[in-house]
């Protein structure tokens, strides 16, 4: 696609909307000049700066010459209301022959895996897309290699926090009623033993509350990194949501996905378990599985 006849420079002001995706709202006749319909995709810039969105087309929410975004958009971005950035179709990724094959059953490499989801935590792809891959995994699943790519690649393509001391975590993969309270009791118990402990969870999947939900009705859980870090030097323990954090984004992005669907592939639970936890620079780590008829395991 030739950037210098389809990208374009807006007026942007942020909205603040959260749908759980990137989205940024033009005026009907610019998307029309653009080429562009309802959730096509498309690239914003400024500087050196980067983001993708899917498009909302609206007639009379915002004049021509002027765009909206949500508010990730505008953090991303580094964006105060008023500036110009520019927006432009998004090609097909390159990535999207990785996709293709998966769905195929035919392996992956390494730097395709780190390519697809880079373009994912990007927001080169919509939910569709998205749930081609997480779906796929349950009739093809993961050889060792690519899962060790996956891990790999979304630890990669987030943040990193790292402590002085040695680093200990629990995880409960969930699934069984209950579940989410063994950390509300473990870490405390940990941390009580004079060891580093700073545990962070995801929100439930596939059963009404995770850890991040159970802890939320008794305290805050959304916390940046350097309150992580603060919080873990005073008292040796967090409980918290990892969302905020930035660690392995793509995990809540596929964790968002797998809610909607009420799936949870075994393969990307393990790569959601320890790309958290690398990002953590969790050093030891102990995973409770529990097994039964209504378990996530059904049998050992």
């Amino acid at each position: 696609m030739d950037e210098h006849i389809t990208s374009r420079h807006f007026t942007a002001e942020s909205i603040d909307v959260d749908i759980g995706r990137s989205i940024v709202i033009i005026n009907a006749q610019d998307a029309q000049e653009l080429g562009l319909g309802p959730s096509s995709k498309v690239k914003l810039t400024k500087g050196d700066r980067s983001r993708s969105a899917a498009v909302a087309i609206t007639k009379t929410m915002v004049p021509r010459g002027k765009i909206l975004v949500s508010k990730d958009i505008a953090w991303a971005l580094k964006l105060s209301d008023g500036e110009l950035i520019g927006l432009r179709p998004y090609p097909v990724p390159p990535s999207f022959m990785a996709l293709q094959k998966r769905l195929h059953g035919e392996r992956i490499s390494q730097d395709e895996m780190y390519r697809l989801i880079r373009d994912i935590v990007d927001g080169a792809y919509g939910e569709a897309e998205i749930a081609a891959f997480l779906t796929s995994q349950i009739y093809y699943e993961l050889s060792e290699d690519e899962l060790h790519s996956l891990i790999r690649a979304m630890v990669e393509t987030g943040s990193k926090i790292e402590f002085e001391d040695t680093v200990y975590d629990e995880h409960s993969i969930g699934g069984v009623p209950g579940n989410s309270k063994v950390a509300l009791i473990a870490v405390p118990t940990v941390a009580a033993g004079g060891l580093l402990i700073p545990k962070t969870s995801s929100r439930a999947i596939t059963s009404p509350a995770g850890t991040a939900d159970t802890m939320e009705v008794l305290a805050r859980v959304d916390f940046a990194a350097d309150e992580i870090k603060e919080i873990a030097r005073k008292v040796r323990a967090t409980l918290a949501w990892g969302g905020k954090l930035n660690l392995a984004p793509a995990d809540d992005i596929f964790v968002g996905i797998e809610r909607k669907l009420s799936i949870d592939p075994w393969h990307q639970m393990v790569a959601s378990i320890l790309a958290k936890k690398a990002a953590m620079g969790v050093d030891n780590l102990v995973i409770d599985i529990p097994v039964g008829r209504k378990a996530k395991v059904k049998k050992s």
